[in-house]
């Protein structure tokens, strides 16, 4: 187990701390948080070129989380991520 010695670390931590004092809320949390990051999907963002403005509202339609910046040359690099095509775990 990758993270046995921390787990087991933080629930003798916590089994010996009164409930609801400072020391058991945290080991809780630190827990929950480590659990929580492990199961979490992977957020892959998408770059791209466009040479307009107008094309930003399509991206906008159909993608989250996009940023947009100019280029020297006047195009514009898109930034998105696209939730359908992110592999499951």
């Amino acid at each position: 187990m990758v993270f046995g010695n921390y787990i087991d670390f933080l629930y003798q931590f916590k089994k010996t701390s009164w409930k609801g004092s400072a020391e058991y809320t945290l080991a809780k949390l630190m827990m929950n948080g480590l659990y929580g990051k492990t199961i979490q999907r992977p957020i892959l963002d998408e770059n791209g070129i466009i040479r307009a403005k107008e094309q930003f509202i399509q991206y906008h339609v159909n993608y989250s989380g996009i940023e947009l910046g100019i280029m020297s040359d006047r195009s514009y690099h898109l930034t998105y991520q696209d939730e359908i095509n992110t592999i499951l775990y």
